[in-house]
């Protein structure tokens, strides 16, 4: 059963129900210590490392666009709308079936005011083809086809496991293209203790991971707890527009709507897998309640600012603060 906040334990509290295998609570507790002191040590090279070590061959960049005059830093009227998960590379994954399938979901991002989407594929083909040609083949394939102006970048949603850093470090995985920005998925189920170790690992090789759709894993759920440790120590959290929306269940759209509120969300993403059904490519619903949860500039930040920084391999901009008009009862942790 889903926990409100007064239920929550402490954060430094190990959460109960770990899988077989988790740490003592004085070592995970050790464990914690040591990890957040040497990421907050790190942390002020972090961005540099990201900008520095960006691969710069093909890049599919957006123009930049003017700032305003009167609001420095922040978008023109014309922002960009940015899905960074978006399963839209055809016959590859669980995603778009076919060709015509994935220029149908081009159109109705395009139709949402999406203008520029991550190709996130589970995986890309055998060892027959590296990753970053498959990568490229596809994308470019589709662009072709297109009808709607929409911008396409390489990436790829990455199952989490202990051996993705060395992967990556080969290039038989990929991030997202031209940046250092890693979507990493998490089990549906428990939080294996070595997740921790993974994030950290990867942000010691000069990697940004990027949690995906936290709000959908059942530990999660039960212990945000995980979570609000992961995004202290820099990890971006992302979330799936359809939660937010009830079409992973109730448990994971009260965990999402929780993250918002407690400021343990920085980006909303599609996770779009087909152009039909309730997994199409739309933000435009969900930015909405976002709205509804902490404000207009929450939900801006959420689909355009923060977005656009991550497309651009840049630092991540602060959350604006929620409407104090929609904050809700629920105690920070």
């Amino acid at each position: 059963m889903f926990k409100s906040a007064r239920s929550l334990p402490r954060l430094d509290a190990q959460a109960p129900g770990r899988s077989p295998g988790s740490q003592p609570r004085s070592e995970r507790s050790l464990l914690d210590s040591c990890v957040s002191s040497a990421v907050t040590a790190a942390s002020r090279g972090l961005s540099a490392s990201i900008l520095a070590n960006a691969p710069s061959a093909r890049l599919r960049r957006l123009r930049p666009h003017p700032r305003s005059s009167d609001t420095p830093g922040r978008l023109d009227e014309e922002a960009v709308v940015i899905d960074i998960h978006c399963h839209i590379l055809p016959g590859i994954d669980d995603g778009a079936r076919n060709l015509d399938e994935a220029v149908a979901m081009l159109e109705l991002a395009h139709e949402d005011g999406i203008r520029a989407i991550v190709a996130t594929p589970h995986r890309y083909n055998d060892e027959t083809e590296p990753a970053l040609d498959a990568a490229h083949r596809l994308t470019d394939e589709v662009s072709r086809a297109a009808t709607v102006p929409v911008e396409l970048r390489v990436g790829q949603e990455i199952a989490g496991h202990p051996s993705v850093a060395e992967k990556l470090s080969r290039g038989a995985l990929l991030a997202t293209e031209g940046t250092r920005y890693v979507l990493i998925e998490p089990p549906f189920t428990l939080y294996p203790p070595w997740m921790d170790e993974l994030f950290f690992e990867l942000q010691l090789r000069g990697y940004a991971p990027i949690i995906a759709h936290p709000e959908r894993c059942a530990e999660i759920q039960q212990h945000p707890e995980i979570l609000a440790r992961l995004v202290e120590r820099g990890v971006v959290s992302q979330l799936t527009a359809g939660s937010l929306l009830g079409h992973f269940g109730g448990a994971a759209r009260r965990t999402a709507e929780l993250l918002i509120e407690r400021n343990l969300a920085h980006v909303l993403a599609t996770d779009a897998h087909s152009a039909e059904g309730r997994r199409v490519p739309s933000l435009r619903a969900a930015r909405d309640a976002v709205t509804r949860l902490a404000g207009a500039a929450r939900a801006e930040a959420m689909v355009e600012t923060v977005p656009r920084a991550i497309w651009d391999g840049e630092r991540l901009p602060p959350l604006p603060p929620a409407s104090p008009a929609r904050r809700r009862r629920f105690a920070l942790f």
